[in-house]
């Protein structure tokens, strides 16, 4: 299935932003609370370095909610950081429920959706059972389940929603793939593992980080939808490679642990494409979206040896610029 063929259209609701010129310096962010990694007090150099969520995604989960009965009457995001998602639930759903457990993340998602009275702020974290039981038709979830307590995150989310709502999640992986150049998707992986194993080795990284880590390492098979809840539940592995069994992984095989599969028999798995998840870029950029993931990461990392060929290799035989395609981990489910 190629999510882009989904025919309900949504338009960005933020403009395109262009690739950032300057260079990303620094160790990373610093966390507002570093139990929440990404409660961050800037977000204008993550809008810069990372993919853009795509109108495809939200179009395929409100075909996945029709389909299924679900009403456009409230939405929820969860884990909202700056508001990407609340914005694009708004095209469609008349008011929208907006949680964080950031306060300047709460803060700029104020600023950033309009108009104001279409949406109702909370800051909290993803474990709260707000806004209230059986008050949602939509609740979903952008690159922030990894970071949570997921059993009681579903089952409170659960709570909220009405009968044949629906949730939606995803995950998008640091794992890239470089559909031009099989040899840039072996240094990007070769990269990431000696970078995080010096981390590891260093005690550089938080507890929380390395939660993220096990959460996210195949994706969200180590997520249980309780089937008192839920049913319908569909997992798309999105622009993932045939016959590579961890394409996720962006850590060494075996030196992280990692949660148990916990994908049910009754529960449909399926292999999709989306070209919405690709972005051209350059050696900057891409220096730019792994100083975003708020990883304590010294300048020294841009001289290891496959860091130092991917960079060779991007400028002298792609001429600076190379597609970057992501990876990335959805589930679906519906309320009984």
């Amino acid at each position: 299935m190629m999510l882009s063929s989904i025919t309900r259209y949504f338009k960005h609701p933020f403009s395109r932003r262009k690739r950032a010129q300057k260079q990303l310096d620094g160790i990373g962010f610093e966390a507002e609370d570093r139990k929440y990694p990404f409660t961050i007090s800037s977000w204008a150099d993550y809008h810069s370095y990372r993919p853009m969520l795509p109108p495809s995604m939200f179009s395929s989960w409100i075909k996945y909610h029709e389909a299924h009965g679900g009403e456009l009457g409230v939405a929820h995001d969860i884990g909202a950081g700056s508001g990407t998602g609340a914005a694009f639930l708004s095209q469609v759903f008349a008011h929208t429920y907006v949680s964080d457990p950031g306060e300047a993340n709460v803060a700029i998602a104020r600023q950033r959706l309009r108009p104001s009275e279409r949406f109702t702020f909370q800051q909290a974290p993803a474990e709260t059972m707000w806004p209230g039981e059986s008050m949602v038709d939509m609740a979903v979830i952008c690159n922030a389940l990894h970071w949570t307590d997921a059993p009681v995150v579903m089952e409170n989310l659960a709570k909220t929603l009405k009968p044949g709502g629906s949730f939606a999640c995803c995950m998008q992986a640091f794992r890239l793939n470089f559909p031009q150049s099989p040899k840039l998707d072996k240094l990007w992986l070769e990269a990431t593992e000696t970078i995080m194993t010096k981390l590891h080795s260093e005690g550089a990284l938080s507890d929380a980080i390395l939660m993220g880590i096990r959460n996210c390492y195949s994706g969200y098979e180590g997520v249980d939808v309780p089937e008192e809840y839920f049913t319908n539940v569909v997992r798309w592995h999105v622009n993932t490679r045939e016959g590579d069994a961890t394409p996720y992984r962006f850590t060494k095989i075996g030196e992280f642990e990692e949660n148990p599969r916990r994908v049910k028999d009754s529960e449909r798995e399926e292999n999709v494409e989306d070209p919405g998840w690709q972005r051209q870029v350059d050696a900057n950029w891409l220096r730019g979206f792994l100083r975003t993931t708020t990883l304590p990461l010294p300048d020294s990392v841009w001289s290891i040896e496959p860091w130092a060929e991917l960079e060779r290799v991007i400028r002298e035989e792609f001429g600076g610029q190379v597609t970057a395609e992501w990876p990335v981990y959805m589930l679906l489910a519906t309320r009984k």
